[in-house]
């Protein structure tokens, strides 16, 4: 996933750097570092965003029942 996808796919999940950091378990910094394409996004984040963007509820299990 670029940069420019995982910009997107935030946007489409209406998550803030904040809200995506906590919901995935990561740091705003790794976040941040991912956004700017200074860094890769891991396979694992990649795949839990596609699953909330893609999958019914995911995003909602993501939130921890936020809603």
């Amino acid at each position: 996933m670029t940069s420019e996808e995982l910009r997107s796919r935030l946007a489409r999940l209406d998550w803030s750097v904040t809200d995506a950091a906590r919901y995935l378990g990561v740091s705003r910094r790794s976040l941040n570092y991912w956004l700017s394409g200074d860094v890769t996004v891991p396979p694992a984040v990649t795949l839990l965003i596609d699953l909330a963007v893609k999958v019914p509820g995911a995003k909602e299990r993501l939130m921890g029942g936020v809603v």
